[in-house]
């Protein structure tokens, strides 16, 4: 993956990661230590990230840097997205969402 399509994977997981935890850029810029100018030249793909910043970022959505740099959707938004519904299923939807999983194992 060249530099450019690398810059895009970034942008797309960041704004994702933005709209799934309802984070501004106001507050990332906050919560990862840079300025609101920064966050919005990144989503811009107006600058390179240096490692650091994207550890900071990363640290933000509790996800790696690498996972930010991932062209799939990092496993920890999966399993988010699933632990959100298995907390409504009843004991006997449960076990059988288990005996799914054993099958395709």
């Amino acid at each position: 993956m060249d530099y450019e399509m690398q810059l895009q994977v970034l942008q797309k997981n960041l704004y994702k990661l933005m709209h799934e935890s309802n984070t501004s850029m106001r507050q990332l810029s906050a919560d990862a230590g840079v300025s609101p100018s920064y966050v919005q030249k990144l989503l811009s793909g107006d600058i390179n990230p240096r490692l650091d910043k994207l550890v900071e970022l990363g640290n933000c959505f509790s996800t790696s840097s690498s996972q930010l740099l991932n062209d799939e959707v990092p496993p920890s938004l999966l399993r988010q997205e699933i632990n959100s519904f298995l907390v409504e299923f009843d004991d006997d939807a449960l076990e059988f969402v288990l005996e799914m999983c054993k099958r395709m194992k």
